[in-house]
């Protein structure tokens, strides 16, 4: 049961850190390298899909778990 769990946790979070990296960080990273406009606002617009993306995530657990999620240390994090 504990195997089954972590491997479906271990999925969950791999495909977010992949989220984040390719919708945020490495677009973030292109608007600090390049000094074209056109590649700044696509990035700009990229990593902002990607925070509203993450984001709605967290209300959708908000909704969920209701004022409960406040309780835990890493949803207050996860919010900032």
């Amino acid at each position: 049961m504990v195997d089954f769990q972590f491997k479906k946790t271990y999925t969950f979070l791999d495909l977010i850190i992949k989220l984040y990296v390719a919708g945020f960080l490495l677009p973030f990273i292109l608007s600090i390298t390049f000094e074209s406009v056109f590649i700044k606002n696509l990035a700009f617009i990229a990593c902002f899909i990607t925070q509203v993306f993450l984001f709605l995530f967290e209300l959708v657990q908000m909704k969920q778990y209701g004022l409960e999620y406040f309780t835990d240390f890493w949803n207050l994090v996860d919010l900032t």
